[in-house]
């Protein structure tokens, strides 16, 4: 297989994070990033855009969706097609980790052939969460009944598949066939065992030290951006940077 993966990038108001990934994806193995804008305002943002234009495929939407408009909206159809039904769905701050292998999406795609499961993802590298963050010790414990006994590999179509974890995904950086549309949530997959892993950076924002740009994607974010709205439950709000009144 040789056909270039669209991979969905999911974006509203984050621009480092998205930077990084698509830095990423132009070194991996048959990827072709395509960001799909719900909406952003953030002014870097919209100026990246514009000088990245002729670069990658940028489709720009009027309105904050959410993070299921792949799907929901169904724009893998016209990017994908019977000799290729692969495609690729991430948000912008799942970042492969400098030792995730190259190859990342082939053997993603393996993977998926041999189990045949409608979410085929990485796994989270939980030593990226930082004890900065409020509720680290509840999302690595979270995150550890998703990633728990590894299922060894097993042989496909002649080739040895990574090991993997039964998990759940939702928009973790993962593969889908256009026949086979998952459930547009949190739905039953598997993770890729590390070396085949991301780091989430949402998880990486201090809500006592914000930088413009995460104070700004803070305000903006939908209840939808899980890690904000479990912030903002814990009683950690932008711009005062500690607990509110």
């Amino acid at each position: 297989m040789d056909a270039k993966v669209p991979v969905f990038i999911i974006s509203f108001n984050r621009l480092d994070c998205l930077q990084r990934l698509v830095a990423w994806l132009e070194t991996a193995e048959l990827a072709e990033p395509i960001v799909i804008d719900n909406g952003s305002t953030y002014r870097p943002l919209l100026d990246w855009f514009d000088a990245m234009r002729t670069a990658i495929a940028i489709h720009r939407f009027a309105d904050n969706y959410g993070p299921y408009r792949v799907w929901e909206e169904r724009l893998f159809e016209t990017r994908t097609s019977p000799s290729q039904p692969f495609y690729v769905v991430t948000d912008p701050d799942v970042l492969p980790t400098e030792d995730c292998p190259r190859d990342a999406i082939p053997r993603l795609i393996d993977t998926w052939r041999g189990v045949q499961c409608p979410k085929v993802g990485l796994s989270l590298r939980l030593e990226g969460i930082p004890d900065s963050l409020p509720t680290s010790q509840a999302v690595r414990g979270w995150e550890r009944t998703l990633q728990g006994e590894v299922v060894r590999p097993a042989v496909a179509g002649g080739r040895v598949l990574p090991p993997y974890y039964s998990s759940m995904l939702d928009t973790t950086f993962q593969v889908n066939h256009r026949d086979c549309v998952p459930v547009s949530w949190g739905s039953p997959g598997i993770r890729l065992a590390p070396p085949y892993q991301a780091d989430h950076l949402g998880w990486q924002i201090d809500p006592l030290r914000l930088s413009e740009e995460d104070e700004f994607y803070w305000e903006t974010a939908s209840h939808r951006a899980s890690t904000i709205e479990t912030l903002r439950s814990a009683g950690f709000a932008a711009k005062g940077v500690g607990r509110k009144a």
